[in-house]
């Protein structure tokens, strides 16, 4: 929380360091949660996250947790923009649930408009549920309504909703 505040480059390197580096899983996803805050765009930081993302071996958590901070990344290069759109885009077809579901929240977040057919397609197919969170359609809808500068629900989680009726 502290390197948050801080902000600067020299923290961004070193969370990105730790997201490539350390033993302990939970260390790598709050570290891929923090890039969240930091780095905006800088080449090495999203080097960094898309290692994580195109890590087999990493775990979902960690992977999930680096795409939304791609989403999160703002100011970057036109051609690392590009390479990032195109791998979110590719994502929409993973057998992961979770990888789909942050890849259409990425997507989103970007205003990322060629993917509207992907994800329409996903919107209407996607029966897969993100654990604790909600159904990839529909995060895909929530991304599209985004794209399309529309309104969109608050979602409840999955596993909430049928406490939220009583």
């Amino acid at each position: 929380m502290a390197l948050m505040k801080v902000g600067d480059d020299v923290a961004a390197e070193h969370v990105a360091r730790l997201l490539r580096t350390a033993d302990d899983v939970r260390a790598r996803e709050v570290s891929a949660w923090l890039l969240c805050s930091l780095g905006d765009g800088k080449p090495s930081i999203i080097d960094a996250l898309l290692q994580s993302v195109e890590d087999t071996s990493e775990s979902m958590d960690v992977r999930g947790q680096a795409i939304e901070a791609l989403g999160s990344q703002r100011t970057m290069a036109p051609t690392l923009r590009e390479r990032v759109l195109g791998i979110l885009v590719e994502l929409l077809e993973h057998p992961a649930a979770e990888l789909r579901f942050w890849a259409c929240f990425a997507l989103g977040a970007f205003r990322h408009r060629p993917a509207l057919p992907a994800l329409r397609r996903v919107a209407q197919e996607d029966e897969r549920v993100n654990p604790g969170w909600w159904y990839v359609s529909e995060e895909a809808l929530d991304a599209i309504a985004q794209i399309e500068s529309r309104e969109y629900p608050d979602r409840i989680p999955v596993h909430q909703r049928g406490r939220a009726a009583s």
